[in-house]
């Protein structure tokens, strides 16, 4: 069996070599330490029995005299923010190291400035203008938030946040800035707002815009969600709303309408509790049936014999095939042209007035009429049933007369010199022998 042989080799250097190796001294990294803290000291002193410490200000060393010291700032130090640290060597001062100590005085502030702490929230597209003031040195910030947004420029003092369809659905979401200590000496602070998102007020109309046929009422449903409790309607139209305000009604076109082929409908939500508006929505209501106006009534002085009447029908956008009748007994020149003429006979006269009616197909929905009527005033005349009368001189004159067709009164009149008891009566009494009447 073989041993291993140990041998354990020693350098001893006498103090003629030992003077002969280099000496330094480091004085150690640059430092920072917080106002209030004590600056540890550790340097590096090689073949340099005797140091000392030295500093630029007026604080004081724990250890002066080694390597391994504290240095306590004095509050000229704290209020110059930096001081300087050197260490000597005692027996040549030329042999010396220098650190830079620099003193923080950790009086960063950071606060929100609140522009507003209740916006609405928008099912999208929502943003809140976030500001901040911030007080120190050496520092930098970082916005944060507690939803799932996010900011234009979270290391901006002022900037945007632009919340997600998860923040307004929570309905609130706290946003906080973070001020850092870029030494890494101070802590970092912070502050925090809470931002409320009201529910906004929905209103969701139909996307397509349907088409309608005839002139019957179209029911209309607001959809309204959100904070909206009813609904505002309003139209470019001359229709009516069944009910206005309210969530559902129907609309009811009107005669320009069904002229024209459509009309917009604008629904707008109540104004909710809050920072949001009401919102609105529209649609537009198309009428593709048959449409006809005829125009206001017509007043005529009717001939007993008869006579006649231009029309002037007009038809809608959406055209058609007209076709005019009447409950009278007269007829017209062409009943399937807007601009026919009527020729009235006596016994439409003596009914005081007529209906004509136009009618309007366009072979794709029920058919359409309008109605205008026609007084016929007949005109007034009157007749003597005795064309003479005979009377002695001393006796009063009694005459009758006769009224027909719109009149209903009379003035009785005579060349003479006598008077009448009743010039307005039909029955008169007079003195003379030459009477006439006139209405």
């Amino acid at each position: 069996m073989k041993r291993l042989l140990s041998v354990t080799t020693f350098v001893v250097l006498s103090l003629p070599a030992l003077a002969q190796i280099k000496q330094s001294v480091y004085a150690g990294p640059d430092q920072t330490i917080r106002s209030g803290d004590v600056a540890h000291l550790e340097a590096v002193v090689i073949n340099v029995p005797y140091v000392i410490w030295n500093t630029s200000g007026t604080g004081k060393f724990t250890q002066r005299y080694s390597a391994i010291s504290d240095y306590v700032p004095s509050k000229a130090d704290i209020k110059n923010g930096q001081v300087k640290l050197t260490i000597h060597n005692r027996r040549n001062p030329n042999m010396r190291s220098t650190l830079l100590l620099t003193i923080a005085q950790c009086s960063n502030k950071i606060d929100v400035v609140l522009s507003a702490d209740t916006i609405c929230g928008f099912d999208s597209g929502v943003t809140y203008d976030v500001f901040a003031n911030a007080i120190g040195t050496h520092y930098y910030t970082l916005w944060t938030t507690s939803g799932s947004g996010f900011f234009y420029d979270e290391n901006a003092l002022n900037t945007t946040y632009d919340a997600s369809r998860s923040d307004t659905g929570s309905g609130r979401v706290w946003l906080t800035i973070t001020l850092h200590d870029s030494t890494g000496v101070c802590p970092s602070i912070a502050d925090s707002m809470l931002l409320k998102l009201n529910d906004p007020a929905r209103i969701d109309l139909p996307d397509e815009d349907p088409y309608v046929c005839g002139d019957q009422p179209v029911f209309i449903d607001g959809n309204i969600s959100g904070t909206a409790t009813t609904v505002y309607w309003t139209t470019n139209g001359t229709g009516t709303f069944s009910e206005n305000p309210g969530r559902e009604t129907y609309y009811i076109p009107s005669q320009l309408d069904l002229m024209g082929g459509y009309a917009t409908i604008i629904g707008r939500t109540n104004d909710p509790h809050g920072p949001c508006p009401g919102r609105n929505d529209s649609f537009t209501i198309n009428f593709f049936g048959p449409a006809v106006d005829v125009g206001d009534d017509i007043i005529v002085c009717g001939n007993t014999w008869g006579g006649e009447i231009t029309l002037n029908a007009l038809i809608g956008n959406n055209g058609g095939d007209i076709t005019w009748t009447t409950n009278g007994a007269g007829g017209f020149d062409d009943p399937n042209i807007a601009n026919a003429t009527y020729y009235y006979d006596g016994s439409d006269v003596n009914m005081a007035f007529i209906e004509l009616y136009a009618t309007v197909d366009n072979y794709s929905c029920p058919t359409y009429t309008d109605t205008v009527v026609v007084w016929l005033q007949a005109r007034p005349r009157l007749e003597f049933p005795e064309p003479s009368v005979y009377a002695c001189v001393t006796d009063p004159v009694y005459a009758t007369v006769y009224l027909y067709g719109h009149a209903s009164s009379g003035t009785w009149k005579t060349t003479g010199s006598g008077t009448f008891d009743d010039p307005t009566s039909t029955i008169q009494a007079w003195r003379m022998d030459s009477v006439a009447a006139s209405i």
